[in-house]
């Protein structure tokens, strides 16, 4: 998270590459036909202020709006884990390498069915 979005390089990198022809198509009415199907996305988003912070200000519904349905869900993909690693930049270092570990493992969890050890 960047401001609360995608950082600039992420966003032109979605821009370049969810584009029509691969992620999407457009049928002969101009509505959108998914074609990511296939695929799972899970999500580990960084963000460097409190969970509880980034709530109460609808930071999470709007990184849900955005990116889960915006992009993810506009090309037909399955939503798998999204997993939010806070307090990235001013937290305890502990802390912060628990939480990415807690990330990862739910990622590792939904992808294989196990808990990682």
């Amino acid at each position: 998270m960047y401001w609360w979005s995608l950082p600039a390089l992420l966003k032109g990198w979605v821009d370049r590459v969810f584009v029509a022809g691969w992620a999407f198509d457009l049928d002969a009415d101009g509505r959108v036909v998914p074609r990511l199907q296939r695929l799972t996305v899970h999500l580990v988003p960084l963000s460097g202020t409190s969970a509880r912070s980034f709530a109460r200000h609808g930071y999470d519904a709007a990184y849900r709006t955005q990116v889960e349905a915006g992009v993810v869900g506009y090309c037909g993909a399955r939503r798998g884990v999204t997993a939010f690693v806070h307090d990235s930049e001013d937290g305890d270092r502990d802390a912060v390498a628990a939480s990415v570990g807690s990330a990862v493992g739910e990622v590792a969890e939904a992808i294989t069915g196990a808990v990682p050890r």
